[in-house]
């Protein structure tokens, strides 16, 4: 049998090391989703529709809603905003928690994906799913009301100088 608080800092110490901040194993029913997300997305984002891991492309949040009941818990945390390493860092980090005995480990970004100049949005055909994760948001989730439920602070930015701060989340069990 697994000591769950010795797999837990095992866990939070495989994110430290995959460049992630601050991690939490959180419960997935803390995780909060909203239809209204994606409308955001819709309206008001300029990625929408220009990357294979945002909306409309990504999973809906009905979709994402029969996903999380197959979870138990999850691995969040903050993340540095340099977008191409903050893919890999992520799929490096999913990749570590699948081959440490989470294979059902699924990774979510913050944001939108970036990794190519230009998305093969038209044919539907990602140059890279292997590093590839859809945001939170596009998937519907509520990140400020997720990330508050758990103890982070986070606010809204006032100006696109805000430095911002992403978040991203790996589903274990």
């Amino acid at each position: 049998m697994v000591n769950k608080n010795s797999e837990t800092v095992g866990l939070r110490k495989l994110a430290v090391e995959s460049g992630m901040i601050d991690p939490k194993i959180i419960r997935v029913k803390d995780i909060v989703l909203g239809e209204w997300v994606r409308w955001k997305c819709k309206y008001g984002c300029p990625d929408y529709g220009m990357w294979l891991t945002c909306p409309p492309c990504s999973p809906t949040p009905t979709e994402t809603r029969a996903l999380l009941r197959e979870y138990k818990r999850a691995l969040l945390f903050r993340m540095k905003p340099d977008k191409g390493k903050m893919m890999k860092s992520l799929a490096n980090l999913e990749r570590r928690v699948f081959l440490g005995g989470h294979p059902k480990a699924l990774a979510f970004s913050g944001g939108s994906c970036n990794l190519c100049r230009v998305c093969n949005v038209q044919s539907r055909t990602c140059r890279k799913p292997e590093i590839a994760r859809p945001s939170m948001e596009a998937c519907g989730i509520d990140v400020f009301e997720t990330v508050r439920r758990v103890g982070y602070q986070i606010s809204i930015l006032k100006d696109k100088t805000s430095e911002l701060t992403y978040f991203g989340m790996v589903l274990i069990d």
